[in-house]
């Protein structure tokens, strides 16, 4: 049996009444996934940002090859999702990218992601395809990690991170609970909960384990999403990444028309044309996305 997933979009009246404008299926199908959806965010301009996490499908993600179209553990995927003519359209806005270095995608003691740390993580779409995402890293030096992505081109624009407030000193056994809302124009809020257990505790052990503490996170984008803003930033970006091995990594590895492609996309950028270049890029990514008996010649 298929889960499927949908979005249902609905307006609050005057009268605190429910409208409901549209509904979508979602391109997420899995089978026998219960617990996919790990942190979701829809901007006020209707970027959807999902990432799943289930530890099915991160024991699907270790036993086959990289298939950027399946969704698993830390699979990010981004939607943009537009009324038109009374209509709800969903258009993929870029291949989904893997997330790795993340404690809530750490394997636990049962291979999948340990359910101990699996709500160390949340998001916050922001505008256009900027989107903030908040975790905490791996490793014996647990810390809050601040990633400011564009999903657009899977990049991250800007990185911050902080220690594990003092208060929270025991989340090590327990593990956190993350919550991003915004804020206000340009700041949001990260709400960090310790996650509950049914533990016998003294009165003031018990106090101190449903503390939280709420952290104002100010923040810089863009106006808009270009490839202006997202050139050179792909080394930021790989530790944070699961990399398709089959792919080009390299210069060296670029054929003729990607080198010439690459070569375009400076010069427009340098001549301060970044949406020539970001045209020029998704023209490009279509022809070579299609077949190629579809491909169109220029």
């Amino acid at each position: 049996m298929n889960d499927e997933f949908y979005v249902n979009i609905v307006y609050i009246g005057e009268d605190d009444g429910v409208v409901r404008l549209g509904r979508c299926k979602l391109p997420l199908e899995q089978d026998s996934a219960t617990d996919t959806i790990s942190s979701i965010s829809c901007s006020e301009s209707g970027h959807l940002s999902i990432l799943s996490g289930s530890s099915e499908l991160y024991l699907t993600y270790l036993a086959t090859e990289f298939t950027p179209n399946s969704a698993r553990a830390g699979s990010w995927h981004s939607f943009q999702l537009e009324l038109v003519d009374e209509a709800t359209n969903l258009t993929i806005i870029s291949e989904p990218i893997i997330l790795t270095s993340l404690s809530a995608l750490a394997p636990g003691a049962n291979v999948g992601p340990s359910t101990k740390f699996q709500n160390e993580i949340t998001l916050l779409a922001i505008r256009s395809t900027f989107v903030l995402l908040a975790g905490v890293t791996r490793g014996p030096t647990r810390e809050i990690i601040f990633l400011l992505w564009d999903l657009r081109y899977s990049v991250v624009l800007a990185t911050h991170s902080i220690q594990i407030p003092s208060t929270l000193s025991q989340t090590d056994k327990r593990g956190l609970i993350l919550e991003l809302v915004a804020a206000g124009t340009g700041q949001a809020m990260l709400v960090l909960t310790p996650t509950a257990q049914h533990t016998k505790s003294t009165a003031s052990e018990a106090s101190s384990s449903l503390r939280s503490t709420v952290l104002v996170v100010p923040f810089t984008v863009p106006v808009t999403s270009t490839i202006a803003n997202a050139i050179g930033l792909a080394s930021h970006s790989k530790k944070w990444l699961v990399h398709d091995e089959s792919s080009p990594l390299t210069y060296s590895e670029l054929d003729a028309t990607q080198l010439a492609l690459l070569q375009s996309m400076r010069n427009m950028v340098k001549q301060n044309r970044p949406e020539g270049a970001g045209t020029a890029f998704f023209e490009w990514s279509k022809k070579a996305a299609a077949p190629k008996g579809q491909q169109v010649r220029t």
